[in-house]
């Protein structure tokens, strides 16, 4: 089973700007990690050009990944510039983004190497096209995640559902009735740390070190791109100690954010 990847080093994006946008759909909203559905929403559909823009506060400072979340174009590119007006310093490229089946968005985990620039922005590329079933009226970012750093853990055991929140109400007569409390599917993840050398406890320490009041990234890191969740930690690492030399880890379990 490969490693996940995990982070809650959030770099800070800095100014936003972008080339049009949709009220109350600001560029801005892609910064606000915990209202997913807020977003930025661009007045067309134009491709061959770039949507949204930042001027970063931690230029100099490392940039290792990017986490587009919940987009309606199916490839994307990332430009950097020193100077606003040259985008030489950096280019990933095309990118595939794909969907989610899980949750039913358009995501994708971009790794940012060699990223070392003032300006970075989010560029539609010509051969870009509008995903099934999204927005038509103009291109949509939900979230946009720079992330300074990360660190991998392994796991013995991997459970990942979706699930739509609801209530069930008990009536005066008697009956019951259970009311949607939204229409987004919400991912929602576990991974177990069963028995471990005791010297590999370090490896799992960087869990307890995020903040779990503060949004987190969780990618499962097999290949499919789409499978990364920005979400809270539910719980702690805990090492029960069985033997000298040896341990039993926890369950760790998260949520995503909507």
């Amino acid at each position: 089973m490969e490693h996940s990847i995990l982070s809650g080093d959030f770099v800070d994006l800095g100014k936003v700007t972008c080339r049009n946008e949709t009220v109350p759909y600001y560029d801005h909203n892609v910064v606000d990690y915990w209202h997913l559905k807020r977003r930025f929403r661009a007045q067309d559909l134009n491709v061959n050009d770039w949507i949204l823009k930042f001027e970063l506060e931690e230029y100099g400072e490392p940039f290792v990944a990017l986490f587009l979340n919940d987009v309606n174009f199916d490839e994307v590119q990332i430009q950097g510039s020193d100077d606003d007006v040259t985008w030489t310093c950096y280019d990933s490229g095309v990118i595939d983004v794909s969907l989610d089946k899980r949750v039913d968005r358009y995501k994708v985990y971009i790794p940012m190497t060699g990223f070392d620039c003032m300006f970075l922005r989010i560029f539609i590329p010509a051969t870009a096209s509008l995903v099934t079933d999204g927005f038509s009226g103009g291109w949509e970012v939900g979230s946009v995640v720079g992330l300074g750093s990360t660190f991998t853990v392994k796991k013995n055991a991997y459970t990942r559902t979706a699930t739509k929140p609801y209530r069930d109400l008990s009536m005066p007569s008697g009956g019951n009735e259970r009311v949607a409390l939204g229409d987004e599917l919400k991912w929602e993840g576990s991974f177990v740390v069963d028995l471990r050398a005791e010297s590999d406890e370090d490896d799992y320490l960087d869990i307890n070190l995020m903040e779990n009041d503060q949004p987190m990234i969780f990618y499962e890191n097999t290949g499919d791109t789409s499978k990364a969740y920005l979400c809270l930690r539910d719980t702690e690492f805990e090492a029960n100690l069985l033997y000298r030399g040896a341990f039993r880890g926890n369950t760790i379990k998260m949520k995503e954010l909507v």
